[in-house]
């Protein structure tokens, strides 16, 4: 049970990163 909050988390973690990439990316296009 743990270890699956615990994909949880990477799963979010990794969203989160991405969500950073894109809106870095983003400000640097424009």
């Amino acid at each position: 049970m743990a270890f699956g909050q615990f994909l949880k988390q990477i799963e979010s973690f990794s969203n989160w990163k991405r969500g950073v990439y894109m809106s870095q990316a983003y400000h640097e296009s424009s």
